[in-house]
């Protein structure tokens, strides 16, 4: 979140000063409901200095009452996204592919760019016969890290599946060649 204030002053000593406050990080910019925080112009007659730097302290706090407020909704996020996705592999491994792709699902929502949770949830689509939706988690899941080649392995397969023989093929030899010792 960019938090702009432009300050005027009309006093004896014409001060006209610009304050910028940054808060959350630029990679992953909070998003807030509404821009109720979101201060264009702050404008004052006959302001001190002394006010100045009130505003300006006060607006400090602000931003770091937001940033913390901010944080602790992001790790609330992440908390339900790994128990939704501990739901998922247990409801997996009893067998229940329609509970554990929900679960996956709602961990996702949580926390979207899960390599671990796309993965789980393309072996759920593929169990259940749906290669292309297989296929697309599996894709998202190695955009987000290419190096995983267990599910690059499972996206040749259900590319096999599907009988694209040519994407299948890609796939697997980047598997092999991934491996110690063989060449691709």
């Amino acid at each position: 979140m960019q938090i702009s204030v432009n300050i005027t002053f009309h006093a004896r000593e014409q001060i006209t000063e610009n304050l910028s406050i940054s808060c959350g990080s630029s990679t992953n910019p909070p998003r807030l409901p509404s821009r109720l925080f979101s201060l264009s112009s702050v404008s004052h007659k006959n302001t001190s200095r002394r006010t100045y730097l009130q505003l300006k302290l006060a607006l400090s706090f602000f931003c770091v009452s937001m940033t913390t407020l901010l944080s602790a909704q992001e790790a609330t996020r992440v908390v339900g996204s790994e128990k939704a996705f501990a739901r998922g592999v247990e409801l997996q491994q009893h067998g229940d592919l329609e509970g554990a792709r929900k679960a996956y699902e709602e961990s996702l929502q949580l926390v979207p760019r899960r390599a671990d949770a796309l993965s789980n949830l393309g072996v759920i689509f593929a169990h259940l016969g749906d290669y292309p939706s297989a296929i697309d988690n599996y894709k998202k899941a190695v955009e987000i890290d290419p190096h995983l080649y267990e599910v690059r392995l499972n996206l040749g397969i259900a590319y096999y599946q599907i009988q694209d023989f040519e994407s299948a093929n890609k796939e697997l030899n980047q598997v092999i060649s991934s491996q110690p010792g063989k060449t691709g």
